[in-house]
């Protein structure tokens, strides 16, 4: 399942969806820390370090207008 989500974010900053691609990452990195996945890091193809980066703070705020 990571992988998909990994894929998808990929794809979405790949097409300069930013935002959505770190939202999607912030997603990925709390399933991964709640399912102690020890096999999971940034490097498997996250799109992190994108200027317009957000926060979990942010994120939270994003997710409760939906």
């Amino acid at each position: 399942m990571l992988k998909n989500l990994v894929k998808i974010a990929s794809d979405l900053d790949n097409a300069g969806f930013r935002k959505e691609a770190d939202i999607v990452d912030l997603i990925i990195r709390r399933v991964a820390s709640e399912l102690g996945d020890q096999e999971y890091s940034p490097e498997d193809g996250m799109s992190t370090g994108s200027a317009g980066a957000i926060d979990e703070e942010e994120l939270a705020e994003i997710l409760s207008g939906i």
